[in-house]
C-alpha cells in the first residue's frame, strides 16, 4: 500500500481541527514560510517539526507521515493506560513503522535515538564540509572545492562534498538557499579544469594548441611548484 503524502495529512487534520494555516503555525511554533512549504509539498518537515505538528493537530505521528495507522494519537487508543511503557519503546515502535516491508524483516539493535546528538553530529560535519569551500578564505580555486591544506584541490572529493551539501539543503535544512549555491559550485567545480577554447584563445587556457582542445585535468594545484597525487 502506498504512503499518503504528508502535505495531504496535514491539510486533512487542519480541516478536522478547524485550524487555519496561521493558527497552526503559531500553535506549533513553526515558521509560516516553512509550514507553507510543507503544505505545498516543496519540502517535508524534519522530525522535530513532525512531532510539533502531530501534537498540535492531536494526531498520531506515523499517521501524519503517511503511514497506514490510526489517526488518533497512540494514547487515545488505549483506555486508562499508555500504549508505550517508556520513551525508548515509543521511539522503537514509531521507528519500526517508518520502515518499508523489506527492512521490517531485519533486526536493529538500537532501541532509542538521540535526535539532538544526531543533528549536532550532522551539523558539525556540515560545518567542516563548508570550511573547506572558501568560506573563510575566499578564492577562485577554493570555491566549491574540497581542499584541506594539501597540494591539490578540485579533485573527485569536490563532487562528493557537493552532493552532501545538496542532500542537506534539500532533505534537512530549513534554509536550503544557504547551502544550494555551495553545493552546485562543488558539484560543477571540476569543469574549471576543462582545457578548451576558440582559435582566438589558443584552444585552451591551460595548454595551448588545437591538439589539446577538449582535454581535462583531474585536479588543480594552487602552488607554483607542486607535484601529482602519486608523487611522480
Amino acid at each position: 500500500m502506498e504512503k499518503a503524502e504528508i502535505k495531504d495529512r496535514i491539510r486533512e487534520a487542519m480541516e478536522l481541527r478547524e485550524l487555519t494555516q496561521s493558527e497552526l503555525s503559531e500553535k506549533a511554533k513553526i515558521d509560516k514560510g516553512q509550514l507553507s512549504s510543507y503544505l505545498s509539498g516543496k519540502y517535508k518537515p524534519r522530525q522535530r517539526n513532525i512531532e510539533a505538528l502531530a501534537k498540535t493537530l492531536n494526531v498520531d505521528e506515523a499517521w501524519l507521515m503517511g503511514f497506514d495507522s490510526p489517526m488518533e494519537p497512540q494514547s487515545a487508543n488505549v483506555s486508562n493506560e499508555n500504549r508505550f511503557n517508556s520513551d525508548d519503546e515509543r521511539t522503537l515502535i514509531l521507528s519500526y513503522r517508518k520502515l518499508n516491508d523489506k527492512n521490517k524483516k531485519k533486526w536493529y539493535s538500537y532501541t532509542s535515538f538521540d535526535t539532538v546528538s544526531i543533528e549536532r553530529f550532522m551539523q558539525n560535519q556540515l560545518d567542516g564540509n563548508l570550511a573547506l569551500r572558501g568560506i573563510f578564505e575566499p578564492g577562485y580555486a577554493n570555491l566549491g572545492t574540497a581542499w584541506s591544506g594539501h597540494y591539490v584541490n578540485l579533485d573527485y572529493m569536490t563532487q562528493m562534498g557537493g552532493v552532501a551539501l545538496l542532500d542537506y539543503a534539500y532533505r534537512f535544512s530549513n534554509e536550503p538557499e544557504k547551502y544550494i549555491n555551495y553545493g552546485y559550485n562543488s558539484l560543477l567545480a571540476s569543469w574549471a579544469l576543462m582545457n578548451t577554447g576558440t582559435q582566438q584563445t589558443g584552444f585552451g587556457y591551460w595548454y595551448q594548441g588545437k591538439e589539446n582542445d577538449g582535454a581535462v585535468g583531474w585536479a588543480f594545484s594552487p602552488y607554483q611548484n607542486s607535484r601529482t597525487y602519486m608523487g611522480i
